[in-house]
């Protein structure tokens, strides 16, 4: 249960999603991430990765009843499709270029604005140690 200004309420929610990448110069990918061949700096430029995924969270009218989430705000279905180009320096520095396109099944609003969808384009830079 969660609770909100409007009381408890047993809220359901599910979700799914579908993910894949390839490594487009070649390097093998493992749960430890990619070890670009040839870093930057050592005769290389390192790794360039495509990815994509797509998903989307199903949400329950009961978040807007216990006052969880604002009616205007709320809507039954989130879906979103992620385009990235992930580039490995070294295995040790990254940087994510993605872009993101939502889908909102109602609109909603987001300050002043009223929104169906969204899109977004996302930097990350990244290290490991």
């Amino acid at each position: 249960a969660m609770a909100g200004a409007g009381g408890d309420a047993d809220v359901g929610y599910d979700g799914w999603y579908l993910a894949g990448s390839w490594v487009l110069t070649g390097e093998a990918k493992s749960f430890k991430g990619v070890h670009p061949a040839l870093a930057c700096g050592h005769g290389g430029c390192g790794a360039l990765q495509f990815a994509a995924r797509v998903s989307r969270l199903n949400l329950d009218d009961d978040l807007v009843a216990a006052g969880i989430v604002a009616r205007a705000s709320f809507t039954d279905a989130v879906t979103s499709l992620d385009l990235g180009l992930n580039w490995y320096a070294s295995y040790n520095a990254r940087v994510k270029f993605h872009l993101v396109h939502t889908e909102y099944a109602d609109d909603i609003a987001i300050g002043s604005d009223t929104l169906d969808s969204e899109d977004a384009l996302l930097v990350q830079f990244q290290l490991n140690f």
